[in-house]
């Protein structure tokens, strides 16, 4: 397992930018509850599908900590590309939204 690679941050800040979109956008949109947990549900499918192969598809900061500090090593050393990737990708679809 590699300490750190660029595709990495970049899929995991791609990955929940899209998801955090998605879910806001949906809830804007239709203002349905059902409708915005079925796209967000899908949404997170599709996107796991895609980003396991470059970043084991975490989107989420808590599932990638408790793995690695139950494992420690190597995933401890790299788990902050799982912490700081989900974030950025989240702050910057805050923004996002608000502009669009």
């Amino acid at each position: 397992m590699e300490k750190f690679s660029v595709k990495k941050i970049i899929g995991e800040v791609l990955g929940t930018l899209a998801l955090v979109l998605v879910g806001a956008g949906s809830s804007a949109i239709t203002g349905d509850l059902l409708k915005t947990a079925l796209a967000f549900g899908l949404s997170v499918v599709v996107l796991i599908g895609l980003g396991f192969g470059i970043t084991g598809g975490s989107l989420n900061p808590a599932r990638s900590l408790g793995p690695a500090l139950l494992q420690g090593g190597v995933a401890l050393e790299m788990v902050w590309v799982y912490l700081v990737g989900p974030l950025a990708g989240g702050a910057l679809a805050a923004l996002l939204h608000k502009v669009l």
